[in-house]
């Protein structure tokens, strides 16, 4: 019998003493309401899915859950990843090993978690068969979970933009900052970009809050993508597939500097993405 195992991360302030970002209200709340569609309406193992929020989502703590779930998981299972927080963004030279020629980090409790470790280090250890849904609420995510170049579905992209109607924070770390922490620790960054040349046999689909060059609205409550996700999940009534909930969520953005992405990775992904959302 197919099992699922979710890991929800969620940081409304970072603890560094070495970069600042500045507090946010939402991603915490989005984190535990993640967790709860996971746990409670959807069945997933509660058992062995873990919820990182504030000071416990650290780097170590956050690739150790990605791993041990990795290890437990088998043909036919399904993995949920979500993050909700800062993002980090910066267009790099084609020398540095960027497929996409970005550079994009989750912002963790303590140090950033760039795009290539997922591709390099944490996807390859899914077994063959594994599906993987993996969300993220932050600014610049629209590949910051995969480092290869993905296309942009953007549907406001020839349009007029508008500011969203949400309070305006922003869900971004700034390239001085995000500076600062990768020149403190040269060597963690360097082994976080090398490459290992492992295949990726699992299944993915990305969920991400807005386009790599756009940022991602915090809210009082909740970031303003999660907060539609929530409204269009209806407290689990909702019946559709992974593109479905997409194209209701992305519906209110239409027109706004926020372009949410659903971006599946090859022909399976596809597959996956007109999957009922988050069956087992």
């Amino acid at each position: 019998m197919a099992i699922g195992i979710s890991v929800n991360v969620g940081l409304n302030e970072v603890t560094s003493n070495v970069f600042h970002a500045d507090p946010l209200d939402g991603c915490v709340n989005d984190a535990f309401e993640m967790h709860r569609i996971a746990t409670e309406q959807r069945g997933f193992d509660k058992a062995l899915s873990k919820l990182l929020t504030g000071p416990n989502a650290t780097l170590e703590n956050v690739i150790s859950a990605v791993e041990t779930a990795a290890g437990k998981l088998n043909d036919g299972d399904l993995f949920l990843f979500t993050f909700a927080g800062h993002g980090a963004f910066k267009v790099v030279p084609a020398t540095a090993g960027e497929l996409d020629k970005h550079d994009e980090s989750i912002v963790l409790a303590d140090h950033l978690l760039i795009d290539n470790v997922w591709r390099s280090q944490l996807w390859p250890e899914f077994k063959e068969g594994v599906r993987v849904i993996a969300i993220a609420d932050c600014c610049h995510s629209g590949t910051i979970l995969e480092s290869d170049e993905l296309p942009s579905e953007s549907e406001a992209k020839h349009r007029p933009r508008q500011r969203l109607r949400v309070k305006p924070y922003m869900r971004e770390l700034t390239n001085t900052q995000r500076d600062k922490e990768m020149n403190k620790f040269p060597p963690l960054y360097k082994a976080q970009l090398a490459e290992s040349g492992k295949e990726i046999m699992c299944t993915r689909l990305f969920l991400s809050a807005c386009e790599d060059g756009q940022k991602a609205a915090d809210g009082p409550k909740h970031g303003a993508f999660t907060g539609e996700l929530l409204k269009v999940w209806d407290d689990g009534n909702f019946p559709g597939t992974y593109v479905e909930l997409m194209d209701k969520i992305k519906a209110p953005f239409v027109g706004t500097l926020q372009t949410p992405q659903i971006n599946p990775i090859d022909p399976k992904s596809v597959a996956l993405s007109k999957e009922k959302a988050l069956k087992i």
